[in-house]
């Protein structure tokens, strides 16, 4: 979450303005094994959610809203998909919120202005060409 998740803002919960993640992106880009029920990933997705409030990762208030998307079956409905939406707590946001201007500050004091990337030596000539 933490390289993810740049735009953090403070008191994020309070319009919903949290950090949204699929079960889908989870087992495609995360690691998370695939169960031969998705049920089981959710459970382990939340497992670790848990632990994420308890190490002070995601707010106490409230750490995160889950959105279970369901196909019929002849059972109970099936999980297709989920989506949560992540609530950092108040210090990793703060984190988050300094790393950036960290971040700015080391961008500018190396002698570019902001959002400028530096190209190496022999590549400046040729961008310059094309202005």
């Amino acid at each position: 979450m933490s390289h993810n998740y740049r735009q953090a803002k403070r008191n994020g919960f309070v319009d919903k303005s949290g950090y949204h993640i699929s079960i889908k992106t989870i087992l495609d880009e995360r690691g998370l094994p695939r169960e031969a029920r998705l049920r089981a990933n959710v459970e382990s997705v939340r497992t670790a959610l848990t632990e994420m409030k308890a190490r002070r990762i995601l707010a106490e208030m409230m750490a995160y809203d889950e959105q279970l998307i369901h196909a019929p079956s002849k059972r109970r409905p099936k999980i297709v998909d989920a989506i949560w939406t992540l609530y950092p707590s108040p210090e990793f946001v703060e984190e988050i919120v300094n790393g950036n201007k960290e971040m700015s500050t080391a961008r500018t004091r190396d002698g570019g202005k902001k959002g400028e990337s530096k190209l190496l030596q022999g590549f400046q000539e040729e961008a310059s060409r094309g202005k």
